[in-house]
């Protein structure tokens, strides 16, 4: 590992970008003397196990479950105090303790408790836990700390950062070998012996280097600006996707500002094929001629690990099983949405929708793909269940045929849930229409079947075969299940049983009738004339984290989604496992018959253009990370995932914050899962520090920033009294 500045010689065959860019800014720290409550971002917080309660004179913050955490800024290695204010509302052994990295400090639980705290072991942020006695419950009033410096500033813009001291401001990239950090230091127009600048480059399980620093001497002052070429250190191992390393921009003490100029990270270009084993011509994509008949098929409320071959019960779904085993199944495929809306409205145009997920899409918002494929010459023709797939909210938009008579309405189900046969219907109406068309139309369908959403309700038979045995005569309409959600309901252990094997048994059922709509598909078509997507909006909470439905959490029963491509003769045979989403799905079908991306926007077709490789073998282009946001809640719920880590922002306004609808659910307002130790999203570990963490953290809030901003324009839907009994009937509105 080699650190150097100022010496650094000319840069060649090199690609550079920005430091700070729309997809990642800086990090700023600064002290701060009051502890900002949820849900607040910064670095200065109450980060978890609160809970507001409100009162007449103010808010109080409520400490909820075993322990609750701060975290705050030291700039300088000095012993401080943690204040908080409240009040005591019930007590039992009366101590109260906060942990902290390498030790333990406890006091008497008193409305003021006054913690004493050592210098921390490093500049940046602190995490601090606050434990009570069993039996005690406090609330605070405010969170400080004693004393705090003034806070220095941060500006950064584009490749340009001013700042003055005391702060820091940072960021966190992977890395690799060869990697060079480069810049200009333009030192502060005024000097002073207290103030000092400096650049920290460190990776994990390494100590911090010092690779620049401008102290304020008459020599510093002499020499001026100063360049700045450093090379970064790369993977320890070979083959491996890069290092971790944190870049570092301090300042100390007091005094004018200086500027961090043309801020740039150059990386060496990543060699076709390498460290994943793929042979370098399969570089370039091949996006297929477009097929005669194209059908987009989606199960509503469909989430993966009800599908067999993912994971789900053997011979749940044997229809979709045998598809993929002829075709392409995308194993880590995600929704970027918790509801239909918003997910849907991504899949027809390629955007994701942030606070507005149930706004109209306007007729001069982004281009459809039923759009897409009407000006490329295809018959369009939208067989969909759900309402909020229809003309009210502008998701029609393209197609020429619109059936109408198989959307779900009030007095759908004449007593409760009675059987829903909406895949019979949708299907029915969908080849009729086909068999209107002329011989030699291109045909362009989107199916959306209500299985297996809310109400549960398979045909009687099966729900018979699935729920036998079970001791609870509970049913899996709208209005049990939204009881429930409220916690009107209380459901015994036999009746969640009896809720869970409703839902499989609609998953069933559209399974069959899926294999029934394939074989007339099949008597009308030839085998390679037909692209058929076999997907789903969104997946469904069974109780996995004390609720049920959809739309209010972005936990992984709600995101993690099948996606299935089956066309004979064009797409061999493969099993997808890097992260993919609804979007890039849009894409794919997009860049069949789109000239104007031409070869460059390659989409998923880059995990499917080789004739005798496994698509699985492909690098693709996809992000390293997948987002979500839950647009239908005021003030949304946001998400971030890697293979490893899933980052939740939850600062929903109206009731608090957190995850869920109804009585008894989670409300802190940030979560973060190690995936590889909680795959099922149980252990909340919101204030952890690690490189990809805060990498993780900052790319999460560039991206909220980032599409809250695109979505200035739009237009909310205006909904007419059937629309809101059509939704109502779903478990749509209150």
């Amino acid at each position: 590992m080699a650190f150097f500045a100022g010496c650094g010689g000319p840069l060649a065959d090199v690609g550079d970008s920005l430091l700070f860019d729309r997809e990642q800014g800086p990090d700023v720290l600064v002290e701060e003397r009051v502890l900002a409550p949820p849900p607040d971002v910064g670095t200065n917080r109450l980060v978890r196990g609160w809970t507001p309660w409100r009162r007449e004179d103010g808010t109080l913050w409520t400490v909820a479950g075993p322990q609750a955490a701060v975290e705050f800024v030291e700039l300088a290695p000095r012993a401080r105090k943690l204040v908080f204010d409240g009040v005591v509302l019930s007590s039992g052994e009366a101590w109260a303790e906060v942990l902290f990295d390498g030790g333990n400090r406890r006091v008497a639980l008193t409305p003021r408790l006054v913690f004493d705290l050592p210098p921390a072991g490093r500049s940046g942020s602190r995490f601090v836990r606050l434990r009570l006695a069993p039996g005690t419950s406090y609330a605070a009033r405010a969170v400080g700390v004693e004393p705090s410096l003034e806070s220095g500033s941060v500006d950064c813009e584009q490749s340009t950062c001013r700042q003055s001291a005391p702060s820091i401001f940072e960021t966190v990239r992977r890395v690799r070998s060869g990697s060079r950090l480069v810049a200009t230091f333009a030192p502060p127009k005024s000097r002073s012996p207290e103030l000092s600048f400096r650049l920290v480059i460190e990776r994990e399980s390494a100590e911090p280097r010092s690779v620049f620093f401008w102290g304020g001497s008459w020599l510093d002052s002499f020499r001026g600006e100063r360049r700045i070429d450093v090379e970064l250190p790369g993977p320890r191992s070979q083959g491996s996707e890069g290092e971790w390393v944190r870049l570092r921009f301090e300042a100390q003490g007091q005094g004018a500002e200086a500027v961090w100029r043309s801020l740039r990270l150059w990386q060496p270009p990543e060699k076709a094929g390498a460290e994943r084993g793929v042979a370098p011509e399969i570089a370039t994509t091949r996006v297929p001629k477009p097929p005669r008949v194209v059908i987009v098929y989606v199960l509503d409320a469909l989430r993966a690990d009800y599908i067999s071959h993912l994971g789900g019960e053997a011979g749940l779904t044997p229809v979709i099983d045998e598809l993929a085993s002829h075709g392409v199944t995308f194993l880590e495929h995600r929704s970027p949405a918790p509801n239909t809306l918003p997910s849907s409205k991504t899949l027809l145009t390629g955007q994701t929708f942030f606070l507005r997920g149930g706004w109209k899409l306007t007729p001069d918002g982004p281009r459809t793909l039923a759009e897409t494929y009407a000006q490329a010459g295809y018959r369009t023709g939208l067989f969909s269940a759900n309402g909020n797939v229809s003309s009210n909210f502008g998701t029609d938009r393209g197609f020429k045929m619109v059936e109408k008579s198989v959307l779900v309405g009030p007095g759908y189900w004449k007593e409760g849930p009675g059987y829903s046969d909406t895949a019979e219907r949708i299907h029915r109406a969908a080849l009729s229409w086909l068999d209107s068309l002329d011989v030699d139309d291109r045909a362009f369908l989107y199916l959306h079947t209500l299985h297996p959403h809310t109400p549960y309700d398979p045909p009687p038979e099966l729900a018979r075969t699935f729920v036998r045995g079970i001791d609870s005569r509970i049913d899996g309409g709208v209005r049990v299940l939204r009881g429930i959600g409220l916690g009107r309901v209380t459901p015994s252990e036999e009746d969640r049983r009896r809720i869970e094997r409703l839902y499989a048994a609609s998953v069933a059922y559209n399974d069959r009738e899926l294999g029934v709509l394939l074989r007339e598909i099949r008597s009308r078509f030839r085998r390679e004339e037909v692209l058929l997507v076999v997907t789903s909006d969104h997946g469904e909470e069974l109780f996995d984290h004390g609720g049920v439905l959809h739309g209010y959490t972005l936990y992984e029963e709600l995101l993690h989604i099948p996606a299935v491509l089956h066309w004979p003769g064009t797409l061999d045979v493969g099993r997808v496992d890097r992260p993919t989403g609804t979007a890039d799905l849009h894409d794919a079908l997009r860049a069949l018959v789109d000239a104007a991306w031409g070869e460059e926007r390659p989409g998923i077709w880059q995990d499917l253009a080789s004739e005798d490789a496994d698509p699985s073998l492909h690098p693709g282009p996809y992000p390293d990370i997948q987002f979500a946001a839950a647009s239908a809640v005021p003030g949304g719920i946001f998400s971030a995932r890697t293979k490893r880590w899933k980052l939740i922002w939850a600062p929903q306004v109206g009731g608090g914050w957190g995850m869920g609808g109804g009585k008894g659910r989670n409300r802190d307002w940030e979560y973060l899962f190690d995936l590889s130790t909680s795959p099922g999203e149980t252990a909340n570990l919101a204030g952890a520090r690690n490189m990809e963490v805060d990498w993780l953290r900052s790319r999460l809030r560039a991206w909220i920033e980032s599409g809250t901003r695109s979505e200035a324009g739009g237009e909310e839907a205006v909904l007419d009294e059937e629309t809101r009994g059509r939704l109502r009937a779903l478990g749509y509105l209150d």
